[in-house]
């Protein structure tokens, strides 16, 4: 292996504490990445899946399951009963045609950290198949992350693979969808489709407003090289939005593009596992539906769009110019880069680089995913407030050029057959838009 890759795992990886069971690994050319806490259910729904996919990729596709839970008196008991059932599962099914790998991160003595989560057993996997593949020279292959509730189609590997096939590719998202079909139970329909109307609002605000960054931050959509895996430092070790921050950094280091040519479909069902996220979301709609059919004002998103948009034509400019032109856009733009110190950013970025692209670069190093988001919620907690989110999203829309099927501003959020076909309106203008 590269000695420049023989550092990560020297220094940010634990193979030796989680070892990888499995029964060959010659001939990997793939790897997917599947973290399961209590999932004996929807786990081997999900392998069921990737067995339906093309036996020849299948032979050379390793399958890493990181059963995993937090230690006694940190965890649920029952999540590790059903774990240590998934493992006994495993063990005796014939699941064939997949190649399996399993790391036991629940049982005595091999359990996660007390404040670690999904972030870190994503990781775990995520650095054992980085590592074999490394291993193999396959500095391209993909690493592909998924959740033990996302389903996935027969064209699944194959949409990857191609993909993979070309030059120079770093990271990809792939197109998602929840199940929003009426085998979905009432009150989890209506919290996903708020829910993800959300979600595809503020990729499209972020695509508005110019940033780096519009990428929707779903673990089971996210697949890179090894290469990139290692350049980013690995997935964050977090119990919630570890996704968020590894898009980030492979964003950072590399290009992110995207992957319409398949679809992983995570699961609309309530969770308190993390502190965010889909389940929660959903498990929070349940118990009141405050809130949710509120998002981000769309000014946030034509503040930002100004303000990115005059970064990328002055480069020369002084911070003192930066921060006239940030409080002529709005007031609390400016004072939020003053609490941040922009003013010093800025000037380290002039003095240590020349070229205008590699300034711009570098400013949008600063001005990452994590303080764009930071930035439109403090406009939010100072001045703009929340928005309806069916006028905000017809608003938005509007300022893109896009044509809706019909008149938003009136949708009753009881109204679960308009809110579909919104959905499936963005989904389609989406993926339209990624092409």
């Amino acid at each position: 292996m590269d000695r420049r890759f023989e550092k990560y795992f020297l220094k940010k990886a634990a193979l030796d504490r989680w070892p990888l069971r499995s029964d060959s690994l010659e001939a990997i050319e793939r790897v997917v990445v599947i973290p399961a806490l209590a999932e004996s259910t929807s786990l081997f729904q999900t392998l069921e899946d990737l067995g339906k996919n093309s036996f020849d990729l299948l032979s050379t596709t390793l399958v890493i399951c990181v059963i995993n839970n937090r230690p006694p008196g940190h965890r649920v008991e029952e999540d590790y009963e059903d774990n240590q059932k998934t493992l006994r599962e495993i063990a005796k099914s014939d699941l064939s045609p997949l190649r399996m790998g399993v790391i036991d991160a629940s049982s005595p003595g091999l359990e996660l950290g007390e404040k670690e989560g999904v972030g870190s057993a994503r990781k775990i996997g995520m650095d054992w198949g980085a590592h074999q593949l490394l291993d193999q020279g396959l500095v391209n292959g993909p690493l592909i992350s998924l959740d033990a509730d996302c389903r996935v189609p027969s064209d699944f590997l194959h949409a990857i693979d191609s993909f993979f096939q070309e030059e120079k590719r770093w990271a990809v998202v792939v197109e998602y969808a929840h199940p929003i079909g009426d085998e979905v139970v009432v009150g989890c329909l209506r919290g996903i489709l708020a829910y993800e109307t959300h979600l595809r609002y503020h990729e499209l605000g972020l695509l508005y407003a110019g940033s780096p960054y519009a990428h929707p931050t779903i673990g089971s959509t996210i697949i890179c090289t090894p290469q990139a895996y290692v350049t980013c430092g690995g997935m964050r070790k977090k119990r919630a939005a570890e996704d968020f921050y590894f898009l980030q950094e492979l964003a950072k280091t590399g290009s992110v593009d995207f992957l319409t040519d398949t679809v992983a479909m995570p699961a609309a069902r309530a969770s308190d596992r993390v502190p965010f996220g889909t389940g929660r979301s959903i498990g929070s709609f349940l118990e009141s539906e405050e809130g949710h059919y509120q998002t981000y004002s769309p000014e946030s998103y034509r503040i930002l769009k100004e303000w990115l948009n005059a970064m990328a034509g002055g480069m020369d400019h002084t911070s003192d110019e930066w921060m006239n032109l940030a409080k002529n856009i709005s007031s609390d733009l400016f004072t939020y880069l003053s609490e941040r110190d922009f003013p010093s950013a800025w000037e380290r970025i002039r003095g240590q680089t020349k070229s205008s692209d590699r300034r711009l670069r570098e400013f949008h190093r600063w001005f990452d995913a994590f303080r764009t988001l930071k930035a439109i919620h403090y406009l939010r907690d100072k001045s703009l407030g929340t928005s309806a989110l069916f006028p905000a999203l017809s608003k938005l829309l509007g300022w893109m050029g896009i044509e809706a099927p019909f008149p938003m501003e009136e949708i009753s959020p009881w109204d679960v057959e308009k809110q579909r076909e919104i959905l499936k309106f963005l989904r389609k203008t989406m993926r339209e838009m990624r092409r």
